[in-house]
């Protein structure tokens, strides 16, 4: 009799704590996403902050560009075109191990594109003296600055919501844009 009790109590303590056991497993696997994402987001920031560093020694490397067509054609196709598929390509290789993340590394990496684009049809544009192709490379940097404002907006809204101090004010803040001449 005293056996049948015991088992009784051991069945109600197991409906216990097997629940029980189950919720704190649940939690200890969300605090480790969690923490990963946030390991993502500290490292993805660092590798991002020494990327857009370069930027602003592009942007003085432009700004000493005089008015000279050949010069400006010369920067632009032998420095700029390849500065931005450089960053690019750095960018893609970032080692990013969550998908918050990477949504936001592909909007930069569109972007980035965009403004490479944008840059070889202004080179274009200067070099035919063409203005249908100005308005289409303006069209094309203006997609290139939204898409490095709906990534930089999507990027603070993560970094708030895990409580990361973020490295990076905004990506690309500086961009390098064209002269009209």
């Amino acid at each position: 009799m005293q056996q049948i009790q015991k088992r009784k109590e051991c069945r109600t303590m197991n409906k216990n704590v097997l629940p029980a056991l189950f919720y704190i497993l649940l939690i200890a696997l969300l605090i480790g996403c969690g923490n990963s994402i946030k390991e993502d987001i500290i490292n993805y920031s660092k590798k991002i902050d020494a990327i857009d560093k370069s930027f602003e020694l592009m942007r003085s490397k432009t700004d000493k560009i005089g008015d000279d067509k050949d010069d400006y054609l010369k920067v632009i196709r032998g420095d700029i075109i390849p500065f931005f598929n450089d960053a690019k390509e750095k960018i893609e290789n970032i080692d990013i191990k969550t998908k918050e993340v990477l949504e936001i590394n592909n909007i930069f990496i569109i972007a980035l594109e965009l403004y490479a684009k944008s840059f070889d049809q202004i080179s274009d544009a200067i070099e035919y003296m063409d203005e249908d192709r100005i308005k289409e490379s303006e069209q094309t940097m203006a997609e290139a600055e939204s898409k490095i404002d709906e990534g930089n907006a999507k990027w603070k809204k993560l970094t708030e919501k895990y409580n990361v101090k973020n490295i990076f004010a905004k990506f690309m803040n500086n961009a390098i844009k064209p002269r009209h001449n």
